[in-house]
């Protein structure tokens, strides 16, 4: 019985490719979605119309990079949606703070980002 050690290594080597590909989609992604927020949050404190509009163009191009394949978590909405999004989530962190929990408000914000179903819940149902 002859082993092909050759095909053996070029399957190897195709699946090493492809785990590293899919590994740095799912990095770079990440990465692209925390910038995102971060700039969104920027463009919420600022109110300087020069200065949010050159944060909404950079948000534009993070947020409507074609996606490689569709993940929950990868891509995010239009433009709108977020802000408004991220609106509702500063008045949630802030209900949340003046419901007396010793919560930073940042790791609130991201979370209600990341989860945005915590909007239709009432706060004392997530603790």
């Amino acid at each position: 019985m002859d082993t092909d050690y050759k095909g053996i290594a070029i399957i190897a080597l195709i699946i090493v490719a492809l785990f590293g590909a899919g590994l740095f989609y799912v990095i770079s992604e990440g990465n692209n979605r925390r910038v995102a927020l971060e700039l969104t949050r920027q463009y919420l404190n600022t109110n300087n119309p020069e200065e949010q509009m050159a944060l909404e163009t950079e948000i534009r191009e993070r947020i409507e990079k074609p996606p490689i394949a569709m993940t929950s978590r990868a891509s995010l909405d239009s433009f709108e949606v977020l802000i408004a999004n991220a609106r509702a989530c500063e008045d949630y962190a802030e209900r949340v703070q003046s419901d007396g929990s010793e919560v930073d408000t940042d790791e609130v914000w991201r979370y209600c980002m990341d989860n945005p179903e915590v909007l239709t819940l009432p706060i004392n149902l997530i603790r």
